[in-house]
């Protein structure tokens, strides 16, 4: 298992010198040092060779792409997009093994060294520390250890970058997953601060993947209103007691309901037609919330016909199904009253 050592600081030996830095080293050595005129001489044809031979590496015919380089070295010709992309490549089109997880750190450590406080790399850091949590037992030392870690990244990356939509994203995120892991309590109290994240996610970048993220977390609350509501009802059996009992002793909960989730759901849709797998299941879901099981039977199987390519996309593929299984009953009996008008 993977645990804060993962996070230690990596050796810098093997560094790939570029010829600009031996010449830097060689001027350096030439300007301090305090040896004989011999050893001079002997170790400056030493920096002279090397910065030769940096030269020539610097324009290697044999270096084709940036792709025939070791993960793991940078040179002068790769630039901090590349290297993002390579491992956001890594990130979407694989499972997040430890070992993957553990390879995608040691990149992003390698460039956190080279780009201090780059939003771009710390919000990529939270991500690989979050899906790191999910090994762990749920409230464990070792997750929440992991979720401290998450923390610190994107808190450093929305101080270098409050504007960065991902971060707002990621730091939603965390806040969701810790306050499910708490319990329902938990979920009540942090509602204010994953609606402010999202929202201003929204306003910073309104595209489909803002809106899918606040459409989903609508429905959330949504789905924890009619828990409460249901919880109340129970103990008091009276809707006017029970309104009182939220007001008086719960935090201020948005009226959300499943019609406003489906609203912002909707939006991602008319962009971006069956783009997002997620959004596509989550329309069908709530339509199943609203009772409208025709449309909830449209939207789940179309789910099932998107391409399956991320991890996710694998697990809104089995949620559909377990969906559709709920639905069967009513579609089939909608399907024997529409028979018997005929």
């Amino acid at each position: 298992m993977l645990t804060k050592q993962i996070f230690r600081e990596r050796s810098c030996a093997g560094a790939y010198f570029s010829s600009r830095q031996l010449s830097n080293l060689s001027e350096d050595f030439h300007s301090r040092s305090n040896f004989s005129n011999n050893s001079v001489l002997f170790c400056s044809g030493v920096l002279g060779l090397l910065v030769a031979k940096a030269k020539e590496t610097d324009s290697d015919p044999l270096i084709t792409s940036e792709t025939d380089l070791d993960p793991l070295i940078t040179s002068e010709t790769d630039t901090l997009s590349f290297r993002l992309d390579e491992v956001d490549q890594l990130f979407d089109h694989n499972r997040h093994t430890e070992e993957l997880l553990e390879r995608l750190l040691d990149i992003l450590t390698e460039l956190n060294k080279q780009y201090p406080k780059n939003d771009e790399v710390l919000w990529r850091l939270t991500r690989c520390f979050y899906e790191q949590s999910k090994h762990y037992k749920s409230n464990s030392k070792d997750q929440l250890e992991m979720w401290e870690f998450a923390h610190g990244f994107v808190n450093a990356a929305l101080v270098t970058n409050e504007k960065n939509v991902n971060a707002h994203h990621w730091k939603a995120i965390l806040f969701q997953s810790q306050a499910k892991a708490e319990g329902r309590k938990a979920q009540i109290l942090a509602h204010e601060k994953i609606l402010y994240h999202l929202k201003r996610a929204v306003d910073l970048g309104p595209d489909s993947t803002s809106w899918s993220k606040l459409g989903s977390y609508y429905l959330d609350l949504a789905e924890l209103n009619a828990w409460i509501n249901q919880v109340c009802f129970m103990l008091v059996f009276s809707t006017s007691i029970c309104g009182y009992l939220k007001s008086s002793f719960l935090p201020q909960m948005p009226d959300t309901s499943y019609e406003q989730a489906l609203e912002h759901l909707l939006i991602v849709e008319e962009m971006e037609p069956l783009s997002c797998n997620k959004n596509t299941m989550l329309i069908g879901k709530t339509y199943l919330k609203l009772k409208n099981y025709d449309k909830a039977s449209h939207y789940l199987e179309r789910t099932l016909h998107l391409a399956v390519v991320t991890k996710e996309d694998r697990e809104v593929l089995s949620e559909a199904k377990e969906l559709l299984k709920i639905l069967a009953p009513f579609t089939g009996a909608i399907e024997w009253f529409e028979k018997r008008r005929r």
